[in-house]
């Protein structure tokens, strides 16, 4: 935890949004950034779905993905994460458990349209997809 620490500290970033400190969701912090922003989150199980915007962001756990988990509420529909905006360059997500999401199209854990975002250190497990993708669904990008 420490080394993770010293390394985003080394780094430069517009501001630090601090889930669930100083919001309670990670969209809700997704929300409130801008562009090259830090949106680092704590450990344990959020039960929502986040769509980057449009931001060109980082957004990444304290703890890792095994401890840090982003699984929808068992009857939402759609992909848990979302990048369909043009988002490019610096955007990350990284240390997340990925799991239990379903979408009735493409892409049930991670929809990507049009977009390039990074990916460090995920656990995508148990997603479905009724069409293509159950873990990943790229188009474009």
């Amino acid at each position: 935890m420490h080394l993770l620490l010293i390394i985003l500290l080394s780094v430069s970033y517009s501001a630090v949004i601090n889930i669930p400190a100083d919001y309670p969701t990670i969209q809700a912090g997704i929300d409130a950034s801008i562009n090259g922003d830090l949106v680092l989150v704590l450990a344990g199980t959020y039960q929502e779905h986040i769509n980057f915007n449009g931001k060109n962001i980082i957004v990444t756990s304290v703890n890792g993905a095994e401890g840090t988990i982003i699984e929808p509420e068992r009857e939402s529909i759609g992909p848990a994460v979302i990048f369909e905006n043009g988002e490019s360059g610096i955007v990350e997500l990284s240390g997340f458990t990925i799991q239990n999401a379903y979408n009735d199209a493409n892409g049930g854990a991670i929809y990507i349209y049009n977009s390039s975002p990074n990916f460090k250190n995920l656990i995508i497990q148990n997603n479905a997809a009724f069409n293509m993708g159950g873990g990943i669904y790229i188009n474009g990008g």
